[in-house]
């Protein structure tokens, strides 16, 4: 039986109680938290804060399945321009980890195609910093049982990461169990993959 979650980008930041009884009434059991929706700094946020949300959540039998749109409000942020904005990102996605564990969320999805631009470098250079970067984050959020995951995006929407083979090979290279991977059917179809080969190589790394 499928479980099927939606995000909260949906209703926006606004009362959420009508749109979580509406989709709790239509059999949906869990919501895809987008932070910065909610939240103008989220990983400032109390543990009063946390606390509250995450009961008002589960008080209509839902539950937060994963944190994603990570870096949207964050556009300072990047990967791959220089050794500190990647240590600053790097920091905020582990203080991101706290959050999602406080929210019993055990799954972040790191999607924020402008963040992980690597413009004129190399896809060799790129993967080397990629791998130690997810690598040392990976190990830091296994205190708090969460698996951070990489969404291959289309070519259209990214320039690293474009298809379910460079996902794979990612979460190859990087070997760590709090690295997965995630497939998005709309990146999927941008990129023009085959949903049912996708999904049978991806199997093991999802």
């Amino acid at each position: 039986m499928y479980r099927t979650s939606i995000s909260n980008i949906a209703w926006g930041n606004v009362d959420e109680a009508p749109y979580l009884e509406f989709v709790a009434s239509k059999g949906l059991h869990g919501i895809e938290f987008a932070p910065s929706v909610r939240w103008e700094e989220p990983v400032n946020t109390s543990g009063k804060e946390r606390s509250e949300y995450r009961n008002k959540i589960e008080s209509f039998g839902l539950k937060i399945v994963s944190l994603h749109a990570l870096l949207y409000a964050r556009s300072d942020l990047m990967m791959f321009s220089s050794k500190e904005l990647r240590s600053g990102t790097a920091e905020y996605l582990v203080s991101l980890a706290s959050l999602a564990a406080s929210l019993g969320c055990g799954l972040m999805v790191l999607g924020s195609p402008k963040n992980r631009t690597i413009g004129d470098m190399k896809k060799e250079e790129a993967d080397k910093i990629a791998e130690d970067f997810f690598y040392k984050i990976s190990d830091k959020i296994s205190k708090y049982q969460v698996v951070l995951c990489i969404e291959p995006l289309s070519n259209i929407e990214s320039d690293y990461i474009n298809n379910h083979l460079e996902g794979i090979n990612l979460v190859k290279n990087i070997n760590h169990p709090n690295f997965r991977l995630m497939l998005d059917v709309k990146s999927m179809y941008l990129a023009g993959e085959n949903y049912e080969d996708a999904f049978k190589e991806s199997e093991s790394f999802l």
